[in-house]
């Protein structure tokens, strides 16, 4: 039986997760038994309640400190330990008409992503934009921009242009590479993709570190449930500067797939 039970979506399918708690056991000389268990963000909060996970890396401050906020009981306290960014990607032939810049990391100003959500939502030229539809960090993110832009929620049930595939990033990603829609991804799963998952689309978009308040950053945060010592143990090194050194070491296709978090931000829960 494993000891220790983590939860996350995205830096599990690509290696990251696993390749944190090595590194973890080679540092700290300690054979721990870890297991990565799949699940988005509303999945991984789920698991720390009922006690399914040891450890969760759950995305989004606000999602996060909400539930520390009702579970701080049986919860350590949220640490940030590293930032992905999320990336809107769509067929090279862009329907949507949608800015392009061709360059490698396209970083715009919020009013411009804002206008890209807006743009594919009008349905120009059989645009269409899929939605993972499941309470993951991505879905609750593109569900607020549209919300922005449309004044309301869009609805899988009336806007022919809003699809609906319930399923992972990895999947995801591979979905509207074949079916030629806009989505939303992570920089994490766009590096470390095959190239048959995304040879028919091209990032328009994508979050930097430059600033805190980017709306397409995706900062990750990690939670142990307080009872299991090894998985506080755990978590408290994810969160030094031991374990920090560790992220922007993971390299895949010749790129970092994230970057460290920022020093000032490790408890982002202190002040809510």
């Amino acid at each position: 039986m494993k000891e220790i039970k983590i939860g996350n979506g995205g830096a599990g399918i690509t290696g990251f997760v696993q390749y944190l708690y090595k590194e973890f056991n080679i540092s700290n000389k300690t054979k721990y038994a870890f297991e990565w268990k799949t699940s988005d963000t509303t999945e991984t909060i789920n698991g720390l309640i009922n006690g399914d996970l040891d450890v969760g890396w759950p995305y989004g401050k606000k999602t996060v400190c909400d539930a520390y906020s009702k579970h701080s009981d049986i919860w350590t306290e949220p640490i940030y330990i590293f930032r992905d960014h999320f990336v809107l990607v769509g067929p090279k032939d862009n329907p949507a008409d949608i800015p392009f810049s061709g360059d490698l990391h396209p970083h715009v100003s919020k009013e411009e992503v804002y206008a890209m959500f807006k743009a594919i939502s009008e349905g120009k030229n059989g645009s269409k934009f899929m939605t993972r539809n499941d309470q993951s960090a991505t879905n609750i993110l593109e569900r607020n921009i549209f919300k922005k832009v449309l004044g309301r929620f869009p609805d899988v049930s009336k806007d022919s242009w809003y699809i609906a595939f319930k399923s992972y990033p990895d999947k995801a990603l591979k979905e509207s590479n074949t079916k030629g829609y806009y989505t939303l991804s992570d920089r994490g799963i766009w590096t470390w993709a095959k190239p048959n998952y995304k040879t028919k689309l091209r990032i328009y978009c994508e979050g930097g570190d430059s600033d805190p308040l980017d709306i397409l950053l995706n900062p990750c945060f990690t939670i142990a449930r307080k009872k299991n010592k090894k998985a506080v143990e755990f978590c408290e090194w994810l969160g030094k500067k031991e374990g920090q050194n560790y992220v922007e070491k993971y390299i895949l296709n010749g790129e970092n797939l994230y970057s460290k978090a920022p020093e000032s931000g490790a408890y982002p829960c202190e002040k809510e």
